[in-house]
């Protein structure tokens, strides 16, 4: 394995728990402080996803870092400056636990509430529409998504929010997936969402260009419903990769859990490979070792096989890592490696193989979306991980050479890398990087502009505050749906 890395100080390792503050103050159009030189094509608008308090007035602390409340960060690129907008999402969640002053919803994990509160969710359903990972287009609203039913759309220039995005259909509110598609088939996106009930179902569904009416490409039933919080297409199939990672739904559907506590890991399970055709919406099924996975990297045919490349946990506990207290304890945190793994999905002989791709831990993966999604691609950008914390650096790997970049910087927490090609190119590494990170020396956070092609910093622009650790991002979501994925 090849590796080329950069280490330059910025702090120190324990301001890492800088990162999990919390984070009240909304700017507008703030200036940023630039160093280097951003190219004269970069012109745009990055939107970072994340939560950003875990505090309430009455002194309750937000136990899991999902359940942290939404806000939302634009970050405007133009030819002579960049500048710094943020707002919390005013969901039915942030709204009615500020009015309240204590937490009022059922949240990702570790809801406690009182059995009779409970009972009356049942019939009063509380809020669950803290929408705090990723963004999609839908119809002329941009909208923020989880886990949730209602994605919440918001305007992408002032960030205020502008309520509920709601689809013109008639399914009942089912859970849907995070992740969206381009569909090859018809333009547009696709995704899946989950119906639970005495009968479960994953239905996958596509949204044509403009639409906001979802279109049934399959109904996959399912006893017990697994959590998956992305999948992965080619140009013909659709994949959803289940973990032993299931629920009961009837616990879930009475309110007597928070949806993550739901789910419990079924050890001697194996992982099914759910494969749909895109065209008639046939299934193959296909069985693979026991392995826990929020983020596929990409997918591709070869003839009759289908290579899926994903960042794979041994099991499920690192959810439960993710309680706050566990992810600011350096010294004993035991987060679960996550390993680039590539499954081979051979459909004549219906069996499956897999190799770790790389050592080097990471998440968050990205790809030359636009370009190379459902497609043979090269390279991939991700998030270096540890044992120790989830934020080491920032790492490009090459799939055909297994020859890796690295950015690594003593007390510099990244973000999700976001690939953004130059106008033009041909070359799949042909653009720049992004990414926000925690800078602990200067107690802010820094806007990281990398060259694609050789990974190296050439631009950061010095934002006015901490963004807290979030998720997902996004550049020029309204205007290149290919980029927002």
């Amino acid at each position: 394995m090849n590796e080329e890395n950069s280490t330059i100080s910025c702090g120190v390792d324990s301001d890492y728990a800088l990162g999990f503050s919390d984070q009240t103050m909304e700017w507008t159009e703030e200036p940023a402080i630039l160093t280097g030189r951003i190219p004269d094509w970069l012109i745009g608008t990055l939107y970072r996803n994340g939560p950003a308090r875990f505090n309430l007035p009455d002194g309750t602390k937000i136990r899991h870092w999902f359940d942290g409340f939404a806000m939302v960060h634009r970050i405007n690129i133009t030819l002579d400056r960049i500048t710094y907008t943020n707002r919390f999402l005013e969901t039915d969640y942030y709204q009615e636990s500020m009015k309240r002053g204590k937490l009022w919803g059922r949240g990702f994990s570790g809801w406690r509430m009182s059995p009779w509160k409970k009972l009356r969710s049942f019939f009063q359903p509380l809020p669950l529409d803290n929408t705090d990972v990723h963004f999609a287009n839908l119809g002329q609203d941009m909208v923020a998504l989880t886990e949730v039913t209602q994605p919440v759309a918001f305007d992408p220039e002032t960030l205020e929010t502008k309520g509920h995005s709601r689809f013109r259909d008639n399914f009942k509110d089912p859970v849907m997936g995070v992740h969206i598609h381009q569909d090859p088939v018809y333009g547009g996106w696709l995704d899946f969402m989950v119906a639970y009930g005495r009968q479960s179902y994953y239905h996958i569904f596509r949204v044509r260009p403009g639409e906001t009416r979802r279109e049934l490409v399959a109904s996959l039933p399912v006893k017990k419903p697994a959590y998956m919080h992305s999948f992965a297409v080619t140009k013909r199939y659709a994949i959803l990769v289940e973990p032993p990672f299931r629920m009961n739904p009837l616990a879930f559907l009475l309110g007597l859990d928070a949806f993550i506590d739901s789910f419990h890991w079924e050890e001697n399970r194996d992982t099914t490979f759910r494969i749909v055709d895109l065209q008639d919406g046939t299934e193959k099924k296909l069985l693979g070792h026991p392995l826990f996975c929020y983020h596929t990297v990409n997918a591709f045919e070869d003839g009759d096989k289908i290579i899926l490349d994903l960042i794979s946990y041994p099991d499920s506990s690192v959810v439960h890592a993710h309680d706050i207290n566990r992810l600011t304890d350096l010294a004993t945190w035991p987060h679960p490696p996550p390993r680039l793994e590539r499954f081979t999905l051979d459909l004549a002989t219906e069996t499956v193989t897999s190799f770790y791709a790389s050592q080097t831990l990471m998440e968050l993966p990205r790809i030359n979306y636009g370009r190379c999604n459902g497609m043979p691609y090269q390279y991939c950008y991700a998030l270096i991980a540890s044992t120790g914390h989830f934020s080491d650096g920032l790492i490009k790997w090459d799939s055909k050479t297994g020859r890796e970049w690295k950015i690594q910087q003593k007390g510099l927490f990244p973000s999700e890398p976001v690939f953004v090609p130059r106008p033009g190119s041909t070359e799949e590494d042909d653009g720049v990087v992004l990414s926000t990170a925690l800078c602990g020396e200067k107690k802010t956070s820094v806007l990281l502009v990398l060259d694609a092609k050789s990974f190296t910093e050439i631009a950061r622009a010095e934002l006015p505050q901490i963004i807290p650790f979030g998720f997902h991002g996004v550049f020029n979501l309204k205007q290149d749906l290919n980029q927002a994925l």
